[in-house]
Parts: C-alpha cells; structure tokens; sequence
C-alpha cells in the first residue's frame, strides 16, 4: 500500500534511501494535501495507519 500511494504521488518518498519517520511521513501527507486540499481525509487516514504501524522513537516503520 506504501509504494503504491507514494507511485502516484510523486516527489513523496525519500528518494536518498532515508528511513521513512514520523517527521517524514507527516511532511509527506502535508505535501500531499497541499496538492489536493480534497483528498484530506485520505492523507489523514493514511498517516494515521502508518503512525499506528509504529514501533519506536528512532525506528523505521513496520509494514
């Protein structure tokens, strides 16, 4: 579900081979909304399934 909600979002996934964190996903579904003011209850849901996924302060996420 990752790789594909960020394939069509262009420009979200850190392209560098960071860890995705809390900090990044949150910035990501913010861009995400400023793209499409519309599609906010998508990207809310979506950072908070991801958030959920969370194991730790410092970790990457479970998915």
């Amino acid at each position: 579900m990752l790789n594909q909600w960020f394939r069509r979002n262009p420009g979200l996934f850190p392209e560098d081979g960071r860890l995705l964190t809390e900090e990044f996903l949150f910035i990501s579904v913010q861009r995400f909304l400023d793209r499409d003011p519309d599609q906010f209850h998508i990207g809310m849901t979506l950072f908070s399934y991801f958030k959920s996924s969370w194991r730790g302060p410092g970790q990457d996420l479970d998915l």
